[in-house]
């Protein structure tokens, strides 16, 4: 068997609406937010200038911090309780925060 490296080309999408596209069919992000600045613990901002929102739920004498990524067509503000339910019932912190484009973060879905 003979193996050979091989270089694969996209095509060339100048105005950026094939990933504009994709983005809005496979990602489902809440509309409106399902929570508000005042749940925000920090904004964290990207190397690319987006801004970013974090919940940081904390419990006394945390074990460890869990880090908690939601699912598509969720935002933190769906699964801020099931994270202090989270908290309470382990005896850890839980930090979530939300993708570029869902929630209060900025940016396109991707």
């Amino acid at each position: 068997w003979r193996c050979s490296q091989q270089t694969v080309s996209h095509a060339k999408d100048p105005a950026g609406m094939g990933n504009h596209l994709i983005g809005k069919l496979a990602f489902f992000p809440p509309e409106p937010a399902q929570y508000t600045g005042k749940d925000v613990t920090t904004f964290v901002k990207t190397e690319n200038g987006q801004t970013i929102p974090v919940l940081h739920i904390k419990t006394k004498n945390p074990r460890f911090t869990l880090l908690f990524s939601h699912g598509n067509a969720e935002d933190v503000g769906v699964n801020k309780s099931f994270c202090e339910w989270l908290s309470e019932q382990l005896k850890v912190d839980v930090v979530t925060y939300d993708y570029s484009g869902y929630g209060l973060a900025t940016g396109d879905p991707s």
